[in-house]
C-alpha cells in the first residue's frame, strides 16, 4: 500500500508539527471506502474525493471542532479543523471480491487523531462510516463493513496476506504489543507482571494486555507488579475503558513499586454488580464476579512478598485471619504470584522454600 496526502504539511518523522510532542496512542485508520471505480494509479483523485467529502460534512467538522484535545489551547477551532483536514490521507488496497470472483481496489482512509481518547474518537469513525460519495464518473463510495484481522502485526487496515511488516526493514510506529511475561513461581495460576514504571512503557504494555484479552477471549486477568499510581490507573481506564474495567490496588508506601490489578474484559464479562475488596493494598485483591443467573465466581488475586520466607508466611497468615474473623466470600480461584514453590526442583538454582510458608496458603 502507498499513501498520498491530501495536501502537504509540516511533517517531522511522519507526523505533523502539531503532534510532535503528542504521539497518537490510538490508530488514525477510520475505514475503507469501496465502490469507487478509481484505479490505484489515480490516488490523488481518490484522496481529493474522500478528503473533500469528510471536510465538507457539517456533522464531522462540528465534531472535530468540539473535541480537539490534541491541539494546543491557543489554536482556535477553525485553525484546528483546517490543520486536521490538511492531513487526511488515503492508501489503495487490493481486495478479493466475494467468492474469489476477482479483485477490486479499496481506499483506506487515515487521519491524524484530534483526540487521545478512544471513546471520543469512536463517534467520529461512526460519522465517517455514514458517508456516501456519489460521483458521475467514478461510482459510489461507501465505507466497507468488512473488518480486517492481521496475524502478523496489530494493524486493522489490512488482511494478513497484505501485511507490509515482513518486507519493511524499519517502520515508524509504536512497538507491537509485547506478550506479557509470566511468573514462573506460580506455575499453576500464572499472572502477567508489568515491571517498568515509565509512563510510555506502561501505555504500550497496557495496550498489549488489551490486545491479549481481546484475542484470547480472557474475561478476567490479575496483573502483578503493575507499578501504577491512582492517577495512572485512572488515565489508562479513560483510554481503554470502552473494553476494559481496571481495579488497581497500588502499594500504599510507594505506588511506583509492586502493586496488583484486576482487569475485566467488558465485551465478554458481566461487569455490573462486581464486588471488590482491597484486602492488602498492593498485595491482595478479592472480587466477586457475576456469572450465570444468580451464580457468582470469586477470585482472589495475590502478589505475595518475596523479600523473605517470614514475610511471605506472615502475609498468608494475615489473609487466613481475615476469613476467620470476617464474613468474606470464599475464593473459587486463587490467581497470582505466591512467591512459593512446592518442591526444590521448581526453583533455579534448586532450593526448598520454608515448609511452614508453603503450608500457610492451605
Amino acid at each position: 500500500m502507498s499513501h498520498q496526502s491530501y495536501t502537504s504539511g509540516p511533517y517531522e518523522y511522519g507526523h505533523p508539527a502539531w503532534r510532535r510532542c503528542r504521539m497518537p496512542i490510538i490508530s488514525g485508520y477510520v475505514g475503507t471506502f469501496v465502490g469507487l471505480t478509481i484505479p490505484s494509479s489515480k490516488r490523488e483523485l481518490a484522496c481529493s474525493l474522500i478528503a473533500g467529502a469528510i471536510s465538507d460534512d457539517p456533522r464531522i467538522t462540528s465534531y472535530v471542532r468540539s473535541h480537539r484535545d490534541c491541539f494546543p489551547p491557543e489554536v482556535s477551532a477553525d485553525e484546528a479543523l483546517a490543520r486536521f483536514c490538511e492531513h487526511i490521507s488515503v492508501a489503495d488496497i487490493t481486495l478479493l471480491a466475494p467468492g474469489n470472483s476477482g479483485e477490486y481496489v479499496g481506499w483506506n482512509v487515515y487521519v491524524e487523531p484530534f483526540t487521545d481518547y478512544e471513546d471520543v474518537f469512536a463517534p467520529f469513525i461512526d460519522l465517517v462510516a455514514g458517508l456516501e460519495i456519489n460521483t458521475d464518473w467514478n461510482g459510489q463510495g461507501l465505507i466497507s463493513k468488512r473488518v480486517f484481522h492481521c496475524n502478523i502485526c496489530p494493524g486493522t487496515d489490512h488482511p494478513t496476506n497484505l501485511c507490509p511488516v515482513p518486507s519493511t526493514p524499519a517502520t515508524w510506529a509504536p512497538p507491537p504489543p509485547p506478550s506479557p511475561p509470566f511468573s514462573t513461581r506460580a506455575a499453576r495460576q500464572p499472572t502477567p507482571e508489568l515491571r517498568s514504571p515509565g509512563l510510555i512503557a506502561q501505555k504500550h504494555k497496557w495496550h498489549g494486555i488489551n490486545r491479549l484479552m481481546f484475542e484470547e477471549k480472557i474475561g478476567a486477568l490479575v496483573v502483578g507488579e503493575t507499578h501504577l499510581s491512582a492517577a495512572q490507573a485512572d488515565e489508562i481506564q479513560t483510554v481503554l475503558g470502552k473494553r476494559l474495567d481496571i481495579y488497581n490496588s497500588p502499594n500504599p508506601d510507594n505506588p511506583s513499586t509492586r502493586g496488583i490489578t484486576l482487569v475485566l474484559n467488558r465485551e465478554i464479562t458481566n461487569t455490573k454488580g462486581v464486588k471488590i475488596w482491597y484486602l492488602k493494598p498492593g498485595r491482595a485483591i478479592l472480587a466477586v464476579l457475576p456469572w450465570h443467573g444468580q451464580l457468582t465466581h470469586t477470585v482472589l488475586g495475590v502478589y505475595a512478598p518475596a523479600e523473605s520466607m517470614e514475610e511471605n508466611e506472615a502475609f498468608w497468615n494475615e489473609l487466613c485471619e481475615m476469613w476467620l474473623t470476617t464474613d468474606l466470600p470464599v475464593p473459587d480461584s486463587l490467581v497470582g504470584d505466591t512467591n512459593l514453590v512446592e518442591g526444590p526442583i521448581d526453583r533455579l538454582p534448586h532450593r526448598p522454600d520454608s515448609a511452614t510458608a508453603v503450608a500457610a496458603p492451605a
